[in-house]
C-alpha cells in the first residue's frame, strides 16, 4: 500500500490492487515493481496534477507488472487502458 500526507492533514492509506500471477509456477516477481509504480505514477501526475489519483495509477501499474517475469522491460509494461481496467474493476 502507500501513505500519502499533506501538510496538517491526516495521512491517507491507499490500499494496494491484488495481482493475479501468469508465472507458471503462480510466483510474483517483484523486478521493477518501484520503477513502475514511479512511471504510473508520473505518468498520471503529469497529466492531471493530482496526487491520490496518480497513487492508485501507478499501484495499479505495479500490481499489472508484477504479475508476469522478464526483468525490467517495456514488453512488461501495461498500456494505459489496461492499467484503467484494473482500477475500474480490480480484475
Amino acid at each position: 500500500g502507500a501513505f500519502y500526507k499533506q501538510g496538517n492533514l491526516a495521512p491517507v492509506y491507499f490500499e494496494i490492487f491484488k495481482a493475479h500471477s501468469n508465472i507458471e509456477d503462480g510466483s510474483l516477481d517483484f523486478t521493477g515493481a518501484g520503477d513502475s509504480f514511479g512511471a504510473g505514477f508520473m505518468a498520471s501526475y503529469s497529466e492531471f496534477q493530482d496526487i491520490p489519483k496518480a497513487i492508485v495509477n501507478g499501484s495499479a501499474t505495479a500490481s499489472l507488472v508484477i504479475e508476469n517475469t522478464g526483468g525490467c522491460i517495456a514488453q512488461r509494461m501495461p498500456s494505459q487502458a489496461r492499467v484503467e481496467e484494473r482500477i475500474k474493476t480490480g480484475k
